[in-house]
C-alpha cells in the first residue's frame, strides 16, 4: 500500500467518526483496553540492558546505564505522564489505523537480532505492506524536521535517540525492509510518515554496523573504565558573535547522566537573552551575561 494512502485513510476515518458515520468496531476496541492495561499494569523497575529501543543512544549514556549512574532528572515526576502520553497515543493510532481497515500484517512484533557475537532484543511497532514501521509521536518541532525539512538526511544528523538505528534494527530482526516513521504531532494530532529513501540498502548496513560497534564497547566497558564522552561543549553566540560563555551540547543538556559527565554545569536563564522570562541553560563556563555588557558600556 502506497504510504500516502495510509495517511488519508487514517484521516477519512477520523472525519467520519467525528461525524458519527462510524465507531469503533468492539473486537478492536477491546484489543485495545487490553492493551492499555498491560502498559500501565508494567512494572518501571529494570536492571539496565542493551535493547534495540535504545541501540542508537550516544555510546557514553548507555555506558552509564550500564555502570549503574545514578540518573538525575529534574522533571522526574513528570516521566509517568509523559510517557504514558506516548504509549497510549501510539496504541490510539493502532486502534485506529485497524477501525480505518489498514491491512496492518502484525503489530507489537518480538525481535532478536545477533550483532557480531551479542543477541539484542526489541519490540518491532507494526508491520504494513511487508515493512516495518516506529509508530512515534513527537513535538512540534521534532515532528517538523519528519516531515518538511530535508527528510532522511536530515533526520540522520540530528537523532538523538537513535531513532534510525531502531528501525534498523527491527526491520533487521525480522528480515524485512524498514518502511519509516508513522509519526503524531502529540501538540495538534496531526499524522504524517517520514519514509526511508528507496535505497535502503546502504542506510540499513551503515546502521548495523554501527549499533554492532557500539554493542560491543558497551559490553567491554567496565566500571573503572573512563566514559567515552560523545559530545564537547558548543561556544555560545548571541547576535552572531561569540559571548564566552560555554554550553553544553543539546544532547548533553537531555541527558540524564550530565551531572556525572558535567559535574560543574551551571543551569542557568541564558546569559544574552533579552526576554522576560528567558530559558534556562546549562552552562559549562559562564563569564559573561547581559548586564555585565551593559556595566561595561556605561
Amino acid at each position: 500500500m502506497d504510504a500516502s494512502l495510509v495517511v488519508k485513510r487514517i484521516h477519512m476515518w477520523l472525519k467520519m467518526y467525528n461525524r458519527g458515520e462510524v465507531t469503533f468496531p468492539p473486537e478492536y476496541l477491546e484489543e485495545y483496553l487490553t492493551n492499555v492495561r498491560g502498559r500501565i499494569s508494567k512494572s518501571n523497575v529494570h536492571n539496565f540492558t542493551l535493547r534495540m529501543s535504545n541501540l542508537g543512544r550516544p555510546l557514553c549514556q548507555l555506558q552509564q546505564a550500564k555502570r549503574g549512574t545514578p540518573a538525575q532528572r529534574w522533571n522526574e515526576y513528570q516521566l509517568m505522564y509523559t510517557f504514558m502520553v506516548g504509549d497510549m497515543a501510539e496504541l490510539w493510532l493502532i486502534l485506529v489505523m485497524q477501525s480505518a481497515g489498514i491491512p496492518i500484517q502484525d503489530y507489537n512484533i518480538p525481535v532478536k537480532y545477533t550483532f557480531g557475537d551479542q543477541e539484542i532484543s526489541g519490540t518491532a511497532d507494526i508491520m504494513i505492506d511487508d515493512k516495518i514501521w516506529d509508530i512515534k509521536t513527537m513535538s512540534a518541532g521534532s515532528f517538523v524536521k519528519y516531515t518538511n525539512f530535508s527528510g532522511f538526511d536530515d533526520i540522520k544528523k540530528n537523532d538523538p535517540f537513535g531513532y534510525v538505528d531502531q528501525g534498523f534494527a527491527y526491520a533487521a530482526g525480522l528480515g524485512k525492509p524498514f518502511g519509516g516513521w508513522i509519526i503524531m504531532n502529540k501538540n495538534t494530532g496531526d499524522i504524517a510518515i517520514s519514509e526511508v529513501p528507496l535505497n535502503y540498502i546502504a542506510q540499513h548496513e551503515e546502521s548495523i554496523e554501527r549499533s554492532t560497534n557500539i554493542i560491543k564497547k558497551v559490553v567491554a566497558t567496565k566500571d573503572t573504565d573512563p566514559i567515552d564522552k560523545q559530545f564537547e561543549p558548543i561556544a555560545e553566540v548571541f547576535n552572531k558573535k561569540p559571548t564566552g560563555n560555554m554550553v553544553l551540547h543539546r544532547t548533553c543538556s537531555m541527558c540524564d547522566f550530565k551531572a556525572s559527565c558535567w559535574p560543574d554545569a551551571i543551569h542557568h536563564p541564558s546569559a544574552m537573552s533579552l526576554a522576560k522570562n528567558p530559558p534556562m541553560v546549562y552552562y559549562t563556563e559562564l563569564k559573561y551575561a547581559k548586564d555585565d555588557v551593559k556595566n561595561t558600556e556605561t
